[in-house]
């Protein structure tokens, strides 16, 4: 069926560890007075949910830390690189959010004396090498004809922001790889071009405004991208009173970024079929809800099976009903053992896809623990919280220096429960610890020590 054009306003949004540096209320105030209708955040951590509570919202996705005043789903063919908003019950746009690795940050390097074609080589290895990571997944999705924004801090400027014409250091001409990869694929720079004369800094005024970044080299780091819109309405920064190019006032200024806004519009469009969980982690007791969009043929449905397990094993299975073909099943999980589950959906004849869950036991804790093999230091976790960046440091034993005092460090990927070796760190003893998603909250930790 086709779709009409609607008007979609996107925040891209750091917020800054968790939100709390000043008042994670000014946050919601922020997003409030932005207009926004859908926001990728950066740095939420575990306060994703809250910070939707706070707008008065009731759709979030943990992973992604995308919010969202409409419903948010998952596919089961994301692959991790986006999420479908649903402004109709039977049509999406789809909406990625990034955040890039922030060091060694490109323009430090510069002003360092790094020349130009090592900063951009590291920008290749860093940067672009991680958003590589999504888009072929982007690409797949956009042949489909869905449109798709990408909001995100970026941790690296646009090459259009570099050149002739342009004040202080970014009066040098860059490359910067990674604006100039989704220009590539056919994104449009939205916030430049609405406004092809401002430059838009938005990083950083303060940690937060007023406090610090007078010294530090101003850039335009935060973005959002748009691909198979109609037409880009209008884009504006959203920050504090009397920092230039800022038209959404909020004070006191809650983040050491500045956040960008974009109105446009685009039609959303009939998705595949798809299954998409709410969540990756539940505990044993909880509801299990599955948003999905079927074939429409007789026989759909949607079941659930141990992991990797055929669609004949299913352990229990709802038809679509009174839905039809697009809607949401709740499944009980209480007289289910912990472990790893696939929801499935499938026709009468075949399966179509798939997603992974992990069910936890009731009040099950995070955890970590740590040994070692041959040459390895092998660290293992299980019960995270599945968000994209929760991560496992390895520390001197006892240093109680959480920011800086990780010798070695690795993103869980958003797995529940995995596992990651370090090579190279000698035998110990170190203190382990699973810390939180973009923070440096401290989920479990544990000592460990080569045997000698």
């Amino acid at each position: 069926m086709a779709q009409s054009s609607i008007s979609v306003r996107v925040l891209s949004f750091n917020v800054c560890l968790g939100g709390r540096s000043v008042d994670i209320s000014k946050v919601a105030e922020a997003i409030s007075a932005s207009g926004a209708d859908v926001v990728g955040l950066q740095e939420a951590g575990a306060n994703v949910e809250l910070i939707a509570r706070l707008v008065g919202w009731a759709h979030f996705d943990d992973r992604h830390q995308v919010i969202s005043r409409w419903p948010i789903a998952e596919p089961s063919d994301a692959a991790g690189a986006y999420v479908y908003v649903l402004p109709e019950p039977t049509a999406v746009i789809a909406i990625g959010n990034v955040h890039l690795p922030s060091d060694p940050y490109g323009p430090y390097e510069l002003l360092d004396g790094l020349g130009v074609e090592q900063t951009l080589d590291l920008e290749r290895s860093t940067r672009l090498a991680t958003l590589r990571q999504r888009t072929d997944a982007w690409t797949s999705l956009v042949g489909r004809g869905v449109p798709l924004v990408v909001t995100g801090d970026f941790n690296v400027p646009a090459h259009t922001d570099w050149g002739p014409g342009w004040a202080e250091h970014r009066a040098q001409p860059m490359a910067w790889p990674v604006s100039e990869a989704m220009t590539a694929l056919g994104f449009v720079d939205t916030y430049r071009m609405a406004n092809p004369k401002l430059p838009g800094l938005t990083w950083t005024y303060g940690y937060p405004y007023p406090h610090g970044g007078e010294a530090e080299p101003r850039d335009r780091i935060d973005f959002v991208w748009a691909l198979g819109h109609d037409t880009i309405t209008d884009a504006a920064l959203v920050g504090p009173a009397g920092v230039p190019d800022v038209v959404v006032e909020v004070d006191p200024w809650p983040s050491d970024h500045l956040a960008v806004v974009t109105t446009m519009t685009m039609k959303p469009v009939e998705p595949m079929p798809y299954v998409a969980p709410h969540a990756s982690r539940v505990e044993v007791g909880e509801l299990l809800r599955v948003r999905f969009a079927t074939p429409g043929t007789p026989g759909d449905r949607i079941g659930l099976v141990p992991t990797a397990a055929p669609i004949d094993d299913v352990l229990m299975w709802v038809a679509p009903m009174e839905v039809d073909r697009f809607g949401e099943v709740t499944f009980g999980t209480a007289h289910l053992a912990p472990g790893e589950y696939d929801v499935v959906l499938a026709t009468a004849a075949s399966e179509i896809g798939r997603r992974r869950i992990w069910l936890v036991g009731r009040g099950r804790q995070p955890s970590v623990a740590a040994g070692f093999d041959a040459s390895s230091l092998v660290v293992s976790w299980q019960a995270t919280y599945g968000r994209r960046f929760d991560w496992v440091g390895v520390y001197a034993a006892g240093d109680p220096d959480l920011e800086n005092g990780a010798l070695a460090a690795a993103e869980t990927g958003a797995t529940i429960d995995g596992s990651h070796s370090f090579e190279g760190l000698g035998d110990g003893p170190f203190t382990v610890r699973l810390i939180g998603d973009s923070s440096i909250a401290v989920l479990a930790e544990t000592g460990v020590a080569r045997r000698v």
